[in-house]
């Protein structure tokens, strides 16, 4: 595992994918779109298999995050 390949973990595992349920929505909005893009330049600066392994674990941890969120309304 490369050191660019922790960051990018790192940087996910900060995200706030929740951001939607925030008290303080327009302030967690705008903090999780900043977190987003450089979310995504610094993949840009990845190798391939490394990008796209970072981005599959991305959606993983959305999609993860939007079920919890949704099966807490039922």
């Amino acid at each position: 595992m490369s050191a660019n390949y922790t960051i990018g973990l790192e940087m996910i595992n900060q995200h706030d994918f929740a951001w939607m349920m925030s008290n303080n929505y327009f302030t967690a909005r705008n903090r999780a779109k900043e977190s987003m893009r450089a979310f995504v330049a610094f993949v840009n600066t990845c190798s391939n298999d490394e990008a796209q392994e970072l981005k599959s674990k991305w959606m993983n941890a959305y999609k993860s995050t939007s079920e919890a969120i949704s099966n807490s309304f039922k």
